[in-house]
């Protein structure tokens, strides 16, 4: 019975034992479950506060986009009927042009007719001159000077008819001669008379082309005016344009504090010369990644493999402090390349806006015409004479320089 009764209070302690065991560990387990759900739901709330937070700063953004848009938009919708009025003067202007020039040409050819009358009118006084200078002509009149002063002493019924040959041949050379040069002193008067006529017609043609040009330059002063308020009004969409996120704040902690630094707070312009000063930045941060790669990503790879495994090296405690030393090193790199490509899609979009925007500017109506005119006649035109505007534009980027920064951001 003794046995039987240790036995049995051996049994009842251990049970007890197991049982008061067996009821921490589910006690443990339970307040384990609770601080997990504790940290799981303060997780998801501070998840959920997050993307409230995001959805409204994305709202926001869309919002202030929208009226951006809407603003930028209504700029160009003011633009346009100035530049619709720009381009039907244009032609107005390029009519009363091609007027004056077609008078310029026009006494152009007659300049030229003029020219080679007068170059064919000294060729004949020239030929005439040569010709009162030819040694038969000197000659005729020795023979007949001295047939005169010594008749022939021997007369026969040969010597008689030679020098009645001589005499008719004399004669016929004569007559020849004199009516060479009547038809030579004809045909020049004809061509004085031409060269007059034509002289004529120019001074015409030269009153007709101040009266043109008169009214030509008028349209081209009224065309500059409307060019300089088409430019001073696309100027101010540019700007619009350029200044888009002008002392905006972003997520990036690098993009804030450049920008903050900047004198306009963040122009295209701006943002280009920053984006090509953070390539040293980078430079200097991989310089300092470099040297610790290895041992960084040596200690990310242990820690992450503890986590998943559950198995925790002894030197564990030592491999998180080290990698939580370099981790600000390659954090810095990582946030200066995101920074970097932040403002290169900010760059790429203002340059896309901009681009889209150069096909409103009035230089472009002119240049169009111009390669019109270019494609038709074969010859190119003088923007300044037919307009008497020099075309440019205001903001223009290389296809070299767009590569080359492309290729870096990339």
């Amino acid at each position: 019975m003794l046995l039987k009764w240790i036995a049995h209070t051996w049994a009842s302690s251990n049970l007890r034992k197991e049982e008061a065991r067996t009821q921490r560990l589910l006690s443990r387990y339970d307040s384990e479950k609770a601080a997990c759900d504790s940290r799981i739901a303060d997780r998801k709330s501070d998840y959920q506060r997050k993307i409230k937070e995001r959805q409204e700063m994305r709202n926001r953004e869309l919002q202030e986009y929208i009226q951006r848009m809407n603003s930028s938009l209504q700029a160009v919708s003011n633009y346009m009927p100035k530049l619709d009025k720009f381009q039907t003067f244009t032609f107005t202007c390029l009519d009363s042009w091609m007027k004056v020039d077609l008078i310029q040409q026009e006494i152009g050819i007659c300049n030229k007719k003029i020219e080679a009358l007068r170059s064919t009118i000294d060729l004949i006084d020239a030929y005439i001159t040569e010709l009162n200078k030819l040694s038969q002509r000197q000659g005729r009149h020795v023979w007949r000077e001295m047939t005169a002063k010594r008749p022939l002493t021997v007369s026969n019924d040969y010597v008689d008819k030679t020098r009645r040959n001589i005499d008719r041949g004399s004669k016929l050379s004569n007559d020849e001669f004199s009516n060479e040069l009547k038809r030579l002193r004809s045909r020049r008067d004809a061509l004085r008379k031409e060269v007059s006529v034509l002289i004529d017609e120019r001074v015409i043609l030269w009153a007709r082309k101040d009266e043109v040009e008169l009214v030509h330059n008028a349209n081209k002063q009224t065309l500059g005016a409307l060019h300089n308020d088409c430019c001073d009004q696309w100027n101010e969409v540019l700007k619009g344009f350029e200044s888009y996120y002008v002392n905006k704040t972003t997520e990036h902690n690098y993009v804030n504090q450049w920008l903050r630094n900047l004198k306009e707070g963040g122009t295209l312009e701006e943002i280009t010369e920053v984006i090509d000063k953070s390539y040293e930045l980078i430079k200097l941060a991989q310089e300092k990644y470099d040297p610790i790669k290895g041992d960084f990503l040596e200690c990310r790879t242990i820690v992450n493999n503890a986590r998943s495994s559950g198995d925790y090296p002894s030197n564990y405690s030592l491999v998180k402090s080290n990698l939580n030393k370099l981790r600000p090193i390659v954090q810095d790199q990582f946030d200066l390349i995101a920074s970097k490509r932040f403002l290169c899609g900010w760059r790429d979009e203002l340059r896309g806006y901009i681009d889209k925007l150069k096909r409103l500017h009035p230089d472009e109506t002119l240049n169009s015409i111009c390669a019109l005119l270019l494609l038709s006649e074969k010859r190119e035109v003088n923007t300044w004479q037919a307009f008497g505007i020099k075309t440019y534009q205001r903001v223009a980027y290389s296809n070299k320089q767009r590569g080359d920064q492309h290729a870096a951001a990339n």
